[in-house]
Order: C-alpha cells, then sequence, then structure tokens
C-alpha cells in the first residue's frame, strides 16, 4: 500500500512493527478468488490463540487444526499487481 492510504495507516497503526498480520489486502483478495492457488498462496493448517492483555496472536501448526496460515508463493509485487487489478 502507498504513503497516505488509509488502510496501510490503519495497519500501521495497530503498533506491531510490520503492521497487523490478519486480514490484510491479501488475504481480502484470497477470500474474493477464494482457490489459494490462483490467488499465490499455500495454505498450512494449525490452531491459531489470541493473547487479549497484548492484542497478539499466535499460530501452532498442526495437521489437524481448526484454523488455517497463509504463506505467500511469490515476491510482494505480484500480490500488488492483482489488487491494483
Amino acid at each position: 500500500l502507498l504513503d497516505g492510504d488509509i488502510l496501510k495507516d490503519v495497519l500501521t497503526a495497530y503498533g506491531h512493527p510490520s503492521g497487523r498480520s490478519s486480514w490484510d489486502p491479501m488475504l481480502v483478495l484470497l477470500a474474493c478468488i477464494n482457490d489459494e492457488e490462483k490467488a499465490g498462496y499455500y495454505i498450512k493448517r494449525g490452531r491459531a490463540s489470541l493473547d487479549i492483555a497484548t492484542g497478539y496472536n499466535h499460530f501452532v501448526f498442526d495437521a489437524n487444526g481448526p484454523h488455517r496460515f497463509v504463506i505467500k508463493k511469490f515476491p510482494d509485487s505480484f500480490y500488488a499487481d492483482m489488487i491494483k487489478n
């Protein structure tokens, strides 16, 4: 996202050095496409949890877990081009 973009500002204001790591524009793109291969991701299963005191989330990989973790296959430019188009 470009400097001055309201979504970038919100993600940065979250307080984590790399912004909020969930429900960013790339994951919204994945949800809209609804196909991890076409969207350029690997999906890993596991169990997510949240530290209520800090707001940090944690993920433990587990093949039988109820949650999923998304891993990029391509450089950021691939996803930026998809989002722009």
